[in-house]
């Protein structure tokens, strides 16, 4: 009887035993899944404020180029990646050190979706200089910091920081993107006709829904 009474509680220990485990189980997933949206949430408030850092720092660099006798004009914009970055005088380019001294930043996912197809094989900073933003001050060209490729929740938060709605725009024309924010196709400037939402802010996140992309461009030099 002893030894059946004893072969019983070992028994019983050892399903109370199972039973914790999947209780402590079932307990650790429910958290996981929890703890899961939240930082979901964190991540994308903090990749956002990334975004909005690194677009005001561009643009505070420029400011303190032309306090140092710069124009708009000289500021060259040559990427750190091009041929011809070490070619000719530094202390115009936006990204050497000699220069505005801006730190180039390559895509990292996220807050990129490194995607393509064109301008890039991958997403990532591009900047152009010969665009015209309608709504700043003159009709020369502006210089311009877009994020191309970046995610869509994080679009969605980024334009919920700069107008109070979490809308994004939709650019008219698929190749429009490329030919404003990236130089192609010889350049097409930014007005009300391909974004009418874009009227009067130098920063907001708009779409592409013909290739399902969305770029947070910054009016960073504006002319």
């Amino acid at each position: 009887m002893r030894e059946s009474s004893s072969g019983n509680a070992v028994i019983i220990v050892l399903i109370a035993v199972a039973l914790f485990a999947a209780l402590t189980f079932t307990l650790s997933k429910s958290m996981q899944g929890g703890n899961s949206s939240e930082v979901n949430e964190a991540s994308i408030a903090r990749y956002t404020s990334e975004l909005l850092t690194y677009s005001g720092v561009a643009e505070s660099v420029i400011d303190q180029m032309l306090f140092n006798g710069a124009s708009l004009d000289d500021i060259d914009p040559i990427l750190p990646s091009d041929g011809a970055f070490e070619t000719g005088s530094d202390i115009y380019k936006l990204f050497h050190a000699n220069g505005g001294g801006l730190n180039y930043k390559p895509a990292r996912e996220p807050p990129f979706v490194l995607v393509s197809p064109a301008p890039t094989t991958q997403s990532g900073w591009v900047i152009s200089d010969i665009t015209n933003v309608e709504w700043t001050e003159t009709t020369s060209t502006d210089i311009i910091l877009t994020a191309f490729g970046v995610a869509q929740n994080i679009c969605a938060e980024l334009n919920e920081k700069i107008t109070g709605s979490n809308t994004i725009p939709a650019l008219v024309g698929a190749s429009f993107p490329d030919e404003a924010f990236a130089e192609e196709s010889g350049g097409s400037d930014l007005t009300t006709i391909e974004c009418a939402t874009c009227d009067g802010y130098s920063s907001l996140c708009v779409s592409n829904a013909a290739v399902d992309r969305w770029y947070f461009y910054s009016v960073i030099g504006a002319r």
